[in-house]
């Protein structure tokens, strides 16, 4: 009777131990627990309440008027529950992250596929130990590795350049 009100849970608990740290296990574990707890107490009451029998009562109470209004009140109770103001917003959020998200992973693929070309092109080079000079400079025109347009010196940390004893230094 209880299971009319939801057929699965709506949480994919699977998918959310992938994503707990390690050291979150022990407190996911208790929020799962006390879920489970709410859960199955939830399903262990019915789905609609008891109904009353009025019918018993006017039989054995002396005034069957006095039940008659308190059927007709007990009827005309109406429990009213608070308006869903929140949804069409939250599904307006949602429709802008979405288009966020897929212009992020438009992006995020021209990425990947400029890094794969990169990676074939790394692949594709010769090995270093297996380069010439000249095949390094091609693979890698910056003029700061050709030694011979822009010579370095030990202990190559910062960049050679003569010191003129008569200029002042900074």
């Amino acid at each position: 009777m209880a299971a009319k009100r939801f057929a699965k849970s709506s949480l994919d608990w699977a998918a959310f131990v992938e994503r707990i740290r390690p050291e979150e296990k022990v407190k996911f574990q208790n929020f799962k627990a006390k879920v489970d707890g709410y859960t199955q107490r939830m399903m262990s009451y019915p789905v609609e309440p008891p109904k009353i029998d009025f019918e018993t009562y006017r039989k054995r109470l002396p005034n069957p008027a006095l039940v008659d209004e308190f059927e007709k009140q007990f009827k005309a109770v109406k429990v009213p529950y608070p308006e869903d103001k929140l949804t069409a917003q939250i599904d307006a959020q949602e429709k802008k992250l979405d288009v966020a998200l897929m212009s992020f992973k438009e992006i995020t693929d021209l990425k990947i596929k400029y890094f794969e070309k990169r990676l074939q092109w790394w692949k594709d080079m010769l090995p270093m130990d297996e380069m010439t000079m000249e095949e390094l400079f091609d693979y890698f025109p910056d003029p700061k590795l050709n030694p011979y347009k822009t010579p370095s010196f030990w202990p190559h940390d910062e960049p050679g350049r003569p010191v003129f004893p008569y200029r002042g230094q900074k």
